[in-house]
């Protein structure tokens, strides 16, 4: 790879005052009617968890009301081609993850990178490996001996093809230097059913699809994409520490996307109103609630990240054969 597919986190604070000599009336654009916020995912979905909390407090801040729409399908594609059918005149946006970036990457989305424009980062989940409770794997350097040992017997569970946990897994085998069989589920809670009963050694997911069975003790974790120990993980060791460079700052992103040709003056107001919604106590508390990070990126940020994400992503899935 050219460059780490990594985010600093604390770089992301640099912009926590960007908008602090700003008033909301020197905006030259205001909307004065209800905004659609359009979530690409189903109702009771993670994507609709969240975006019904940012819409509400978006709402106080805007002036108008923010409405949900849930339009599902192709892995967020057909919620994305909604939003940029629509007037590109600041009332319609959409709520994506990543998971719009890989299809993206892999060549299985309708659009391309330059068809959206991501506004803003809203927060992220970071990645565990779990294994059962009583599994033979103790730590992850176990695991890595089997797989040295057992070439292509480590049966690793992940939702989807190309897709989060399975880039995750790519980048694992590559850091590790790992000959491990891929299986893939069509989502969280079906590769968790898979280690569940056994049909998987090891589990790849997001922190907070395994995060209840961690705290009930019917996993365990052996590692996890942060830079920094958390408390709740106790000595668990992060990916930075085992000195895989991939993983070391993996993360699932979160993010706002507006369409492209809106005019300069609406992605200014949107790029305001998304910092003032992200720094808001309530968002705050609710992304801690749900366990994801703080990882908020502007506009500029946010499309310079997402850019280099794909070109990084594509140079991984074409490793694949």
């Amino acid at each position: 790879m050219k460059k780490r597919m990594v985010i600093f986190l604390s770089l992301c604070m640099a912009f926590l005052m960007v908008f602090s000599s700003v008033s909301y009336a020197e905006l030259e654009w205001q909307p004065t009617r209800p905004i659609t916020l359009i979530c690409v995912f189903g109702p009771g979905s993670v994507g609709d968890i969240f975006s019904r909390p940012f819409a509400e407090i978006m709402s106080r801040h805007a002036g108008v009301r923010v409405i949900v729409e849930n339009i599902a399908g192709g892995s967020g594609s057909v919620g994305t081609m909604a939003m940029l059918s629509r007037p590109a005149d600041g009332y319609t946006f959409s709520y994506h993850s990543n998971t719009g970036a890989l299809n993206t990457a892999a060549g299985n989305a309708p659009f391309g990178v330059y068809d959206v424009l991501p506004v803003a980062n809203i927060g992220s989940d970071f990645h565990t490996i779990t294994v059962l409770r009583d599994s033979p794997f103790q730590t992850f350097e176990d695991v890595v001996k089997f797989a040295h040992e057992n070439p292509g017997r480590l049966r690793i569970g992940g939702a989807q093809v190309m897709g989060n946990n399975h880039l995750f897994g790519l980048l694992m085998m590559r850091d590790f230097e790992m000959d491990a069989s891929y299986i893939p589920y069509d989502d969280g809670a079906s590769s968790i059913l898979g280690l569940l009963g056994g049909n998987v050694d090891v589990l790849l997911t997001t922190n907070s699809v395994v995060t209840p069975y961690l705290r009930s003790g019917d996993l365990r974790a052996l590692a996890y994409t942060l830079p920094e120990p958390i408390e709740e993980h106790g000595d668990v060791p992060t990916f930075a520490s085992l000195g895989s460079e991939g993983l070391a700052n993996y993360i699932s992103f979160k993010g706002m996307f507006l369409n492209p040709n809106v005019p300069p003056e609406v992605k200014r107001w949107y790029d305001y109103m998304f910092y003032r919604v992200v720094h808001d106590e309530a968002w705050l508390e609710f992304i801690a609630s749900q366990g994801n990070i703080y990882t908020y990126m502007n506009m500029a940020t946010f499309t310079e990240f997402y850019r280099q994400y794909i070109e990084e992503a594509r140079e991984i899935f074409a490793t694949v054969e």
